[in-house]
């Protein structure tokens, strides 16, 4: 290649690099959702995150949700829009490509996640909630997740959380 083209080839590249990847992100619609809005009513700052498709497991296996606060973490008594993002596909196109259909959301207090380390974190599985979510609830709930439900409350989803350390099983909201 002669090197007097070689800026012209790098301008040609660059520019098909950022069509292509423009091409790849969703815009949000009533039919292509790409984010999930989350309300944090409890006093407590919390991150939001999913680990993999892999319902009815549900052993938390992913990174930390820390590493993209704009997309995870939710203030105490606010809201987050931008929460669970999903750039490439909706979650109208994600969900159902899930064996069970279900999506599971963990929430996670921000103290905890922002001052233990994560892999003791994963570990012992130190959420404090889980929410296992269809399509339709998404729909529902009007694509948005409201963290602590109310006991009873429509939409609320009781989790059953094992204890890693006895054989006491507790409920989680």
């Amino acid at each position: 290649m002669d090197m007097r083209n070689l800026p012209r080839y790098l301008l040609g590249m660059l520019a098909a690099s950022v069509l292509i990847f423009s091409a790849c992100k969703k815009d949000e619609s009533e039919a292509c959702h790409t984010s999930i809005t989350t309300v944090n009513n409890s006093d407590q700052a919390i991150y939001v995150s999913i680990s993999g498709f892999s319902h009815p497991d549900t052993t938390f296996t992913g990174e930390s949700p820390a590493q993209d606060p704009a997309h995870t973490r939710v203030e105490a008594q606010q809201a987050n829009a931008n929460t669970l993002y999903s750039p490439a596909l909706c979650w109208e196109e994600r969900i159902p490509r899930i064996s069970s259909g279900i999506l599971s959301v963990y929430v996670f207090d921000a103290y905890t996640v922002d001052s233990i380390p994560w892999d003791t974190v994963i570990a012992q599985q130190r959420y404090a909630a889980r929410y296992d979510l269809s399509l339709q609830d998404l729909r529902t709930q009007s694509w948005t997740l409201i963290y602590p439900k109310e006991r009873g409350g429509e939409g609320y989803l009781p989790i059953q959380k094992v204890n890693l350390y006895s054989e006491s099983i507790s409920y989680t909201i």
